[in-house]
């Protein structure tokens, strides 16, 4: 727990932000992994066109060729309150019911077999599919199963039906917050008052976000007022598809997604402010997450062709350990004529179309980038190799590093506390440590003469019972 004792045996390290890889799930969550492969991924819309209720049902009243349009809340999969959208065309499906007859009018039909044309006409499609929005997009985005989903305004428990990365956030959004005394109130009273170490330098700019308490219970509440924000707006957007009105609020989205970001790194200054707070003993973390000379961020450059799923790893810049991910968006159908594999391998017709099955094109350019674990000790900019990837070529995959460090030398061989200056020693450990030194007798002994003291008592009782048992053996004697 982040405002309780541990339980469990003691851990030298606390590991919750890497354990919980919290790092992944908030990229993924920035990246809008949830709706990755769906139609409405990256889509932007924010209008309905108006239903148009066609008609097809006989062939001789001219419905060849109406044009139907329904657009409804839906069911892709399992995730329901999708906006879907069933865009049919009546078609003339007229056809000589004798099998095997070849006939395909009416004259040779009738001629051979006298009565069996039959004048009908049908429907293109009866399914529904995915309606590119950005309705539906947020839709994937907040939600595991698209059941309705509020925000939570007191206690610490998320909706339970809330997208799984998205829920880790909020769930940690609703600790800081409404979990008790030690939550984003609490002020360092070793600090000034906007919670600034005296040994921490500059907390001034962008790149110092979060460091402070008062900064980081700002942004904490800041990205739960976004994700709100945008759970209310959702909530409104769902109950009034029907009547096809405006579905905006990309800002609102957006700024989700931009919190998101700036958040992760928020997170990531403050594990490293409060470790230099506490200090360091031999060059020992006390904190696993947080920067370091860190990778901070990763930006596409250029997204390539070609490429297949792959891996990220850096070279250069003094540092080690960092790894990452990238995904790509499949080019899917040659000029995007359908939105699904079976459909477009089996047009052999149409332009840039082959026969063999062999259309849906697997392989596409890189479109997100993910970082799986900071890494430490880049002085400079390392470059981004992209490992795997199939045949892809031109990507390019760009790294930002953070200059926000944590106070210890790094080596094994350093003896001694390390971290912000603080009452005459390095780090808060160390004061901690002068005092339990001071109680153990180290300079008084303090504990050695109240044990002193203990044996005695010990002694003075032993001395006792001897002398009493001495008299019980005179007085027998005697």
């Amino acid at each position: 727990m982040y405002n309780k004792p541990q339980g469990a045996p003691f851990q030298a390290t606390y590991d919750g932000y890497t354990a919980q890889t919290r790092d992944a799930t908030w990229a993924k969550v920035a990246n809008n992994y949830a709706s990755h492969g769906k139609t409405s991924h990256a889509s932007s819309a924010t209008s309905v066109g108006a239903t148009v209720a066609g008609v097809c049902t006989t062939h001789s009243s001219g419905h060849v060729g109406n044009i139907a349009n329904t657009y409804v809340l839906g069911t892709i999969g399992t995730h329901s309150g999708i906006l879907t959208a069933l865009d049919q065309t009546c078609n003339d499906t007229s056809h000589c019911d004798v099998v095997d007859s070849g006939h395909t009018d009416s004259s040779t039909c009738g001629l051979a077999h006298s009565g069996h044309w039959v004048a009908e006409c049908t429907w293109s499609t009866t399914t529904p599919v995915e309606f590119p929005c950005l309705y539906n997009r947020v839709q994937w985005f907040l939600t595991t199963n698209g059941a309705n989903i509020a925000k939570v305004t007191s206690g610490t428990t998320a909706p339970s039906n809330m997208q799984t990365e998205l829920k880790v956030l909020y769930k940690l959004l609703l600790d800081l917050i409404y979990g008790g005394t030690h939550n984003v109130d609490y002020e360092d009273p070793l600090c000034n008052a906007a919670g600034e170490h005296p040994d921490g330098g500059s907390y001034s700019g962008g790149s110092n976000l979060g460091r402070n308490d008062s900064s980081f219970e700002q942004e904490t509440e800041d990205m739960k007022s976004a994700i709100d924000a945008l759970l209310d707006r959702h909530s409104t957007i769902k109950g009034s598809i029907a009547s096809n009105t405006n579905l905006s609020y990309n800002s609102t989205f957006t700024n989700v997604i931009t919190e998101i970001g700036t958040y992760k790194d928020v997170i990531k200054r403050r594990i490293t402010e409060i470790s230099n707070r506490i200090g360091y003993l031999n060059s020992k973390d006390v904190a696993g997450g947080g920067y370091n000379q860190s990778i901070s961020g990763l930006t596409i450059a250029a997204a390539g062709s070609g490429y297949t799923a792959g891996t990220l790893t850096a070279s250069g810049g003094s540092g080690s350990d960092f790894a990452g991910t990238f995904s790509i968006t499949a080019d899917g159908c040659p000029t995007s004529i359908h939105s699904d594999a079976s459909t477009c391998n089996a047009d052999t017709s149409s332009s840039s179309h082959s026969g063999g099955g062999a259309n849906w094109v697997t392989t596409g350019p890189i479109t997100t980038a993910l970082i799986t674990d900071i890494g430490a000790g880049y002085t400079s900019t390392p470059t981004i190799n992209i490992v795997g990837g199939g045949s892809g070529t031109s990507g390019s995959i760009t790294a930002t590093v953070s200059s926000i460090t944590k106070s210890l030398d790094g080596t094994a061989t350093y003896q001694g506390f390390e971290g912000y200056s603080f009452n005459g020693g390095n780090g808060y450990a160390n004061t901690v440590y002068s005092h339990a030194n001071f109680l153990g007798g180290k300079k008084i002994n303090l504990l050695g003469k109240v044990l002193k003291a203990i044996v005695g008592v010990q002694a003075m009782y032993d001395s006792v019972t001897t002398k009493r048992g001495e008299y019980y053996e005179y007085n027998q004697a005697s």
